[in-house]
Formats: structure tokens, C-alpha cells, sequence
């Protein structure tokens, strides 16, 4: 590949950070996972590549990893996580492409992949968009039990009965019963075998990374041993803000998984013009699929 054409990133393929790896979550034949002692690095690289950028001037700049070669940039555009182009304004316009045509649902009937997913979300904006998603989870049998816990901010965007009046459980309350359970936090905790949080907010990752126990959700996910994946939801100046990334660095360090975030059209400016800014969460672009790929690698590297 020539040194002056421009790369970035696909934004219908998902990238995961964990404490010793990097997962390139794509199409079955195109996933592999890569081994490194410095995830944050892979992670600011990530957000580099949201915007087109020299090929030659990223590998000589400070944006790499030191385990990232040159080899693997361009197996990363062979296998369809970066895009390369002579002029910036080609990628530009692909990107957008991507960002308009954007599934909000996935209906196709699945293989279960996991028994009891738990999914936590909390309280971003954003969360008035999970609808979608949690029916496509719930309509294609991703799971055999789908539980939802919704934090107090959450519901101001997400209401409980409109996931219940499609069959999906919620919980808001650590002390509320339902269905023989009354204990909600150690039942869950033990029932689940994978727990996703999106989308995950600021004030979230402060409590995970805590093992704070405040609330029902920062509560199940300290009680359970079950893989983690966390799908953060902010804008630029919060996501790259030195105690956010710490508490990133943290959850990574525990042994959790962070899907690595996307573009997005901030709500305080949304508008058909509005630029979108990075702090999106990762599948946003890849719909309902892309977040049930995540959630499969993730348990798959949990086996191996």
C-alpha cells in the first residue's frame, strides 16, 4: 500500500479492548483477536483512525503501539477494518454512506449463544435508543433468558413497560421481587453468563471500577463471575478526560471488555448538519448484529 493514501476506519466493524487483547470483531472469516500490553494505545489509535489519516504519518507517529507493525495496519485494511483511499474527502464520503444506511433492527432467528444475558442501561441519552436493540436480542433467541436492569437515570429515556409489554423482564430496584426471586443482585449475578452495559455512561464506569455497589446494577456485576462487556456513550471531551480513561484503564485491568467507541450525532446538536463526534457507542453503525458478534467474541475468548 502506498505510504500517502489516507486510512480509516470502517465503522460497521467493532473493535474490543481487554486487559491483554485486542478483538477485531468482523465477519467470522475476517475476527481475530491480538495480543498486547497496551490496550489504551490500541484504544487511542481507534479514535485516530475515526478521522482519514496518512498511512506514512501514522506509522511515524506516536499513535501506534509499539506492538502494532506495519504488517498488521495492513491486514487490518485486508480484512475490511480500515478503509484506504487517495483523497481524504473519498473516505469522508464512505463513512457517511455507512452512517446512513445504519440497521436499527435484526430479526433473523439465531442460535442461542449464551443462556442468561443480562443487560444494564444506564443513564445517557442514548438509552432512549436501546429499544431496538433489546427487541432484536429478544425476537432472534440470541439468548434462551434476556433480564434488563435499568438505572434510576436510565428510565428517564427507556421506560420499563414498554420492554415489558414485549416480554422482556426488568429490574430498576435491588430489593424488588419478582418471579421467585428476592434477592435480585445474587440471583441475577449467578444466573447470568454474559452481562452487557449499554449504554455505559461516565458516571457508570466510575461505579464499576469502584465495585461500588450502589445500585443494582454495580452491584450484580461485582457479585457475578460472568465476562463483562461495556459499551461506552459520552461525547469527545468526556471520554478523553484523564479520570474516564483511568477508570477505563481499570475496568480493562479487572478483566472486562470495552467496545471501543464510534461516531455519533450529539443530542445537543442534533441536526441534519451537526458534525457526528467520537464517544458513540461501537456498534452503533453495525446494528443489533454487530452488538450480538461483540457479545459472542467476547465469550468465546472467555473459553479459550
Amino acid at each position: 500500500m502506498s505510504p500517502s493514501r489516507f486510512l480509516m476506519r470502517n465503522l460497521q466493524r467493532l473493535v474490543i479492548t481487554g486487559r491483554d487483547r485486542v478483538i477485531f470483531c468482523g465477519s467470522e472469516a475476517t475476527s481475530f483477536t491480538h495480543l498486547t500490553s497496551d490496550p489504551a494505545g490500541w484504544s487511542s489509535l481507534m479514535q485516530t483512525l475515526i478521522a482519514p489519516t496518512p498511512r506514512e504519518a501514522l506509522l511515524e507517529g506516536p499513535q501506534v503501539p509499539a506492538d502494532c507493525p506495519i504488517s498488521l495496519i495492513d491486514t487490518l485494511f485486508e480484512t475490511g477494518y480500515l478503509w484506504s483511499a487517495d483523497e481524504a474527502e473519498s473516505l469522508t464520503a464512505r463513512q457517511a454512506q455507512a452512517m446512513a444506511i445504519a440497521p436499527a433492527l435484526h430479526l433473523a432467528a439465531t442460535k442461542a449463544k449464551c443462556r442468561h444475558l443480562l443487560v444494564g442501561c444506564c443513564g445517557s441519552v442514548v438509552a432512549g435508543l436501546m429499544a431496538q436493540t433489546l427487541l432484536s436480542l429478544q425476537f432472534s433467541g440470541f439468548q434462551n433468558q434476556l433480564d434488563v436492569i435499568l438505572t434510576q437515570s436510565a428510565s428517564r429515556f427507556l421506560t420499563r413497560e414498554l420492554l415489558e409489554a414485549y416480554g422482556i423482564r426488568c429490574w430498576q430496584d435491588g430489593f424488588e421481587q419478582q418471579d421467585g426471586i428476592r434477592v435480585p443482585h445474587v440471583s441475577l449475578a449467578k444466573s447470568a453468563d454474559m452481562i452487557c452495559i449499554l449504554p455505559a455512561t461516565a458516571d457508570s464506569l466510575d461505579r464499576i471500577a469502584r465495585s461500588a455497589c450502589s445500585d443494582l446494577l454495580s452491584l450484580t456485576i461485582t457479585s457475578s463471575a460472568a465476562p463483562v462487556l461495556l459499551a461506552p456513550v459520552m461525547n469527545t471531551a468526556m471520554w478523553n478526560n484523564a479520570g474516564v480513561q483511568r477508570n477505563v484503564a481499570r475496568i480493562r485491568a479487572d478483566g472486562h471488555f470495552v467496545l471501543e467507541p464510534s461516531l455519533i450525532i450529539g443530542a445537543a446538536d442534533f441536526e441534519r448538519d451537526a458534525p457526528p463526534m467520537y464517544g458513540g457507542h461501537g456498534c452503533l453503525w453495525s446494528g443489533p448484529a454487530g452488538l450480538m458478534a461483540a457479545m459472542d467474541a467476547v465469550k468465546r475468548q472467555q473459553r479459550s
